[in-house]
């Protein structure tokens, strides 16, 4: 718990930086605090990241040797100056780091675009970490420059100043997040430049900020539960809070959905595609075809018209879709009589089929709203939208009448300002502590061969009289047999190594010596993921139950590793690894620990050096072993640091280091000039996140006018097959059938 956090006085100039990194939009804040003075004296400034723009769209497209263009004004004038590369724009990239999101449609494109493969890989997360590190090098450069160019008043300095000061960094990531995802925040910050980093939950952050104006204005009151509804771009979170005297507690799990505005763009997208004028040239593809354009910019150029016009909704009677022809539109189309014009295609999207787009966005906000609630709605007393899609007055008023449907009160709007969650994060963690490493046990999880007297747990696959094999629960527990080229002997898979304990400040560390499989692609990585446990648990003890589920007295630490040397040019021998070719590699992993930092080293034999054994017949692990001339390389990657802590997650016990990162002081400022011993609040309960993709089809009935909605129409798209039938779309409830008639939303009824 933190404690006495208004008083945290700083001993040197320092910049604090909060980057609210939300999946659609970007926002900044800052505070210059000199030397002597604490974060509750200094004023707080939205930063201007780009000319005229504190808010910037989240649009980047990647160019040569690492830059980037971001920005929705910079984007648009790289797509008129190249219309070539209009359908390389990268946008809703968070989604990616949410594992139930990775086989959404944007999901795969995005996949497309870093590495030119539909499906999801740890290249992928690679390419996303680079990406993500240059995305924040630009806002740390627009930063500083707009310090020095448009400072505030009161914040003259010269440019040596601002590149000298150091900055705490603050980035936000949703509280459903786990440890890898958080990792590679973290990782991409520190290539970023950062080295005083801190992930923040956007839903405390916002909570924190609306807290005191909700307790000052008497709409809510110390011990009331508040429901947090963030509508953005790609997904929904929800979070409910409680607010007590001494702070914020974050009650049960998140809730998170596909849910965010960018189901509308879909939905129209789907229209788009069946409508009479595309189909009239032949289909999707073939429109593709005459326009001179790829898939990729057809979809970019009818979200992006649908982006600058659905807020406007249900004020406008109808959506024109614009999409522009490629430079040689003309060779294309020279001498056919169905030729598209140097205007290319405007489609009207009528008032009725937008009205069942909304509705079915505004569907899948109620099912998680209602999924989230149904533990907790006799207990929540109100509920704030908050995010970009909050702003659409469609959905504001059915969210209304929902809420007051199941708690009995309206929702309200954030009244914090324009950056809710960059004001609550600097304004309420003025703290910027080094934490200690926790304690425990660290583990790893390998392979080892089969010992009846060590691994009793486990068995062989026996089969039945009737010849069929006996299904057990646990695959790790069972003996598997290695055959082939790699060591032919009986395996006892998935057993906890440890490497490292953490006891009273007293640290002890190991070597392990395993194996790795390895990828023949270029650009293979290798995942060795460490196991957390606050309990000792039995060396060579199966990593999960007896249900097949990694043991809960467990948390992992996920660590990356992807700058590896050419295998093809040394030597490795490969084989087929479940169908696919890789190398076999052999190596060791040492740690070097203090409280304050934590860093693993990988080390790589060549092809040609095996394990020592000592006369007993004992594998060697200690330092010194090998020498260098045996090593093919050797990679060391920060797996903790005080000041650049990535476990801030529930994942951690409430005794470890970070428990102060998970807490957020929320009384109003002038309670806290009062109250020179703020508490905290930290994550109760289980807050590992409940994910709903509510993409189910609705209940058969009679066909509405927008007969392209529906799983039929993503299909559709993901196929490219313009004329694939859409017969099973999706459709509507006899009271969406209702509300259509009589013109009434579906929920008056």
């Amino acid at each position: 718990m933190a404690s006495d956090r208004d008083e945290v006085v700083r001993d040197r100039d320092c910049l604090r930086l909060i980057v609210d990194y939300g999946s659609g939009l970007l926002k900044a804040a800052v505070q210059h605090i000199k030397a002597g003075d604490t974060p509750s004296q200094t004023r707080m400034y939205e930063v201007m990241l780009k000319p005229g723009q504190k808010v910037v769209e989240q649009k980047v497209i990647q160019l040569e040797k690492g830059r980037i263009l971001w920005g929705r004004s910079e984007v648009q004038k790289y797509k008129r100056e190249n219309p070539r590369e209009a359908g390389h724009v990268i946008e809703l990239w968070k989604l990616l780091l949410c594992p139930q999101y990775r086989d959404a449609l944007t999901a795969r494109r995005l996949c497309r675009a870093f590495t030119g493969q539909d499906s999801f890989n740890e290249e992928v997360m690679v390419e996303l970490e680079d990406f993500i590190a240059g995305h924040l090098r630009e806002v740390k450069t627009a930063t500083l420059k707009w310090l020095y160019y448009h400072h505030p008043k009161g914040l003259q300095y010269d440019a040596d100043y601002w590149h000298a000061v150091p900055i705490e960094f603050m980035i936000t990531v949703p509280a459903m997040w786990g440890q890898e995802s958080q990792r590679l925040m973290k990782n991409a910050s520190m290539k970023a430049g950062f080295s005083d980093i801190s992930l923040r939950y956007e839903e405390l952050c916002a909570a924190a900020a609306e807290s005191q104006p909700l307790l000052e204005s008497g709409d809510v009151e110390y011990g009331w539960k508040v429901c947090f509804v963030d509508i953005g771009r790609g997904t929904i979170d929800i979070s409910t809070v409680q607010i007590l005297e001494e702070g914020i507690t974050m009650v049960g799990d998140s809730t998170g959905a596909l849910a965010g505005s960018q189901v509308v763009n879909e939905k129209i997208l789907e229209y788009v595609i069946q409508c009479d004028q595309v189909q009239s040239l032949g289909g999707w593809k073939e429109a593709c075809r005459r326009l001179d354009i790829d898939r990729d910019s057809f979809l970019e150029q009818v979200s992006t018209s649908v982006e600058s016009q659905k807020a406007e909704f249900p004020d406008i009677e109808n959506m024109l879709i614009d999409i522009r022809p490629g430079p040689d539109w003309r060779t294309v189309t020279d001498g056919d009589d169905n030729a598209i014009g140097q205007d290319g295609m405007t489609i009207r999207i009528p008032y009725e089929a937008l009205e069942t787009c909304y509705r079915v966005w505004f569907d899948k906000i109620s099912a998680a709203i209602q999924r989230h609630l149904a533990p907790r709605e006799q207990d929540c007393h109100t509920a704030i939208l908050t995010g970009g899609g909050s702003s659409n007055s469609y959905i504001r008023e059915h969210c209304d009448r929902l809420f007051t449907k199941l708690i009995g009160r309206a929702s309200r709007d954030n009244t914090s300002g324009k950056q809710p969650v960059c004001h609550g994060g600097l304004t309420h963690y003025p703290e910027s502590a080094v934490h200690d490493l926790p304690e425990g046990y660290l583990y790893m999880c390998q392979n080892e061969e089969y010992d009846p007297k060590i691994h009793k747990d486990c068995t062989s696959r026996k089969r039945s009289r009737h010849g069929k094999r006996k299904s057990l629960p646990d695959d790790s527990k069972l003996i598997v047999w290695a055959e082939g080229s790699i060591d032919e002997t009986r395996q006892a898979p998935n057993r906890l190594n440890l490497v490292m304990s953490n006891v009273e400040g007293h640290i002890t560390t190991d070597i392990a010596l395993t194996h790795w499989i390895v990828s023949t692609r270029e650009d293979a990585v290798i995942v060795l993921d460490l196991y957390h446990s606050v309990m000792k648990l039995q060396e060579s003890g199966p990593i999960k139950d007896r249900n097949g589920s990694v043991r809960k007295e467990l948390t992992k630490w996920p660590i990356l590793f992807s700058d590896l040397p050419d295998l093809a040019t040394h030597g490795f021998q490969t084989y087929t690894d479940q169908g696919k070719e890789a190398y076999r590699v052999s190596g060791y992993v040492e740690i070097a620990a203090t409280r304050a930092h934590m860093e693993l080293t990988l080390v790589l034999l060549k092809p040609v050096v095996a394990f020592k054994y000592d006369k007993r017949g004992i594998v060697i692990k200690r330092r010194g072993t090998y020498t260098e001339d045996e090593m093919l390389c050797r990679r060391t990657i920060e797996v903790f640091d005080g000041r650049r802590s990535h476990m801030i997650a529930k994942d951690l016990p409430e005794t470890g280091p970070a428990a102060g990162e998970q807490t957020v002081a929320v009384l109003p400022r002038a309670r806290r000039q009062t109250h020179q011993r703020t508490g905290s609040a930290s994550v109760s309960g289980n807050a590992y996140a409940s994910y709903c993709d509510d993409d189910e089809p609705l209940a058969p009935g009679q066909i509405y006018k927008l007969e392209e909605l529906g799983r039929a129409g993503v299909r559709a798209i993901e196929r490219e097959d313009a004329g694939a039938s859409l017969s099973d779309a999706v459709k509507l409830r006899p009271r969406q059938r209702k509300a259509a008639r009589t013109g009434r939303d579906s929920l008056s009824s």
